[in-house]
């Protein structure tokens, strides 16, 4: 639905009449011809008709999609990212990856651009890694940046790791606290909170317990770190998974354990399996058996 066949549908639902949400804004006949798309509305005028109908702005926009291309973007990458070997998904993914490769990008087209590169570099073989110049185009694009957007959050938390250690240090400060963090959406803050999630990962698996600690008590300035279970309970993983290997204690390891078990209770069976493999590969005491690649570690892309 376009935004006036939404104000039309709750309007109808509500069981308003057009002539009560007249406002400052706008008459009745107005109203009318917005509903019939003759006629756009301002943002001042959206607000005020949405006050009168009681309706929150996340309500009014979850039925009025205004991107409906990348929120089938995204179902399919996620499609992809859990069935890698799903033919269908996987040609579709490649003919979006192919219509853009070449082309002048918009920001959207730019960072889904990207994230396939992160993501499936390392599972196919039509699509090439981030070279060294994209890495550099990505890294002065945000250093040129006043004011980080929400695809710019995604950037980062895609591609920080990897940058160089002192470009990881300056993209982080850049991001996090999060300008204007109270009038920011969940999205924007779930994307800098999983900078740190993967952060804290890649230095897990360099055994770089230090910085791991550095970063998991930075997550602690994210208010979405609490009141988000997903990520709070993947932080408290990485909390235990590190006093394990630092300690050794069965504590910790208990922990690790009951996350495994809520993770197969909910039915998050790609975040099961992986977090299953990683325990195992970095717990496991005999080095000849498990080699670590300390560069080889997973990138976590928010759902």
């Amino acid at each position: 639905m376009n935004i006036g066949e939404t104000i039309s549908f709750f309007r109808k639902k509500l069981k308003f009449r057009q002539k009560e949400l007249v406002n400052d804004y706008m008459e009745s006949s107005s109203i009318s011809r917005i509903e019939q798309g003759k006629q756009s509305i301002k943002v001042d005028a959206l607000i005020e008709i949405l006050n009168q109908m009681s309706l929150t702005v996340e309500e009014f926009f979850a039925k009025c999609l205004t991107d409906k291309s990348q929120d089938e973007w995204r179902k399919l990458f996620y499609e992809c990212a859990e069935n890698p070997n799903k033919d269908s998904a996987k040609k579709e993914l490649l003919r979006y990856y192919d219509s853009v490769r070449l082309k002048d990008k918009s920001l959207k087209e730019w960072v889904n651009y990207l994230n396939i590169k992160v993501y499936f570099s390392r599972l196919w073989d039509e699509i090439d890694a981030i070279s060294i110049k994209e890495l550099d185009e990505v890294f002065y694009y945000l250093k040129s940046k006043d004011y980080y957007q929400q695809y710019d959050y995604v950037i980062i938390s895609n591609m920080i790791l990897l940058m160089k250690d002192d470009q990881q240090e300056y993209l982080l400060s850049r991001a996090i606290p999060i300008q204007d963090e109270a009038s920011r959406t969940d999205e924007v803050k779930k994307n800098a909170c999983q900078i740190l999630i993967n952060l804290i990962t890649s230095r897990i698996y360099r055994k770089d317990f230090v910085g791991a600690k550095k970063y998991l008590q930075k997550t602690e300035t994210l208010a979405i770190s609490k009141t988000d279970y997903r990520l709070a309970l993947n932080i408290e993983y990485l909390k235990n998974l590190l006093g394990y290997l630092i300690t050794g204690e069965m504590f910790y390891m208990k922990n690790i354990q009951t996350y495994i078990i809520l993770l197969e209770f909910v039915g998050d069976e790609q975040t099961l399996k992986a977090v299953k493999e990683e325990v195992k590969v970095l717990t496991y005491t005999n080095t000849n058996t498990v080699k670590i690649d300390e560069n080889d570690f997973p990138i976590g892309i928010l759902k």
